[in-house]
């Protein structure tokens, strides 16, 4: 395996699993997870990178989100949602190119929200404007949803 970085892919349950990444390349698992660094058992092995939830989609929200798009964006999130184990995973929605979002939005995640909440999973806002985040609070909705820092 070489003294090169290890990276995530598909795993046994409950297990993590490694991949080498060559040098100078960046991670694309690390999207919002918190990692953990371990060494492999061997001595003078490569770094193990394991993140605390290692399944993770993420989702690039619509510039408007409104009665237009909430439906192809429901179910391209639920479809997401549905491809990672039942009890595992994050769906991350970028909302980041988002300039506007009206009550059907809101509905639609909402929505995506308790198709995640029936699965067991997450549901994580990165890239969120601060009138989208005043709206959010406004409705009480920001509880409902993970915030990525950023």
């Amino acid at each position: 395996m070489g003294n090169g970085l290890v990276i995530l892919t598909p795993c046994p349950p409950n297990r993590c699993a490694a991949a080498t990444l060559l040098p100078g390349r960046a991670c694309p698992t690390a999207l919002a997870s918190p990692l953990l660094l371990e060494w492999l058992p061997w001595a003078g092995g490569p770094l193990t990178i394991s993140t605390v939830q290692p399944h993770s989609r993420l989702l690039q929200a619509p510039e408007n989100l409104g009665l237009e798009t909430r439906e192809p964006f429901r179910q391209q999130a639920n479809a997401l949602l549905d491809e990672m184990g039942e009890g595992r995973g994050q769906l991350v929605v970028d909302l980041g190119a988002t300039k506007e979002i009206d009550s059907s939005g809101l509905s639609a995640l909402v929505m995506v929200h308790r198709h995640a909440a029936e699965r067991r999973q997450q549901v994580m806002l990165k890239s969120v404007g601060p009138e989208i985040e005043f709206l959010l609070v406004l409705t009480k909705l920001d509880d409902l949803f993970l915030f990525s820092p950023e």
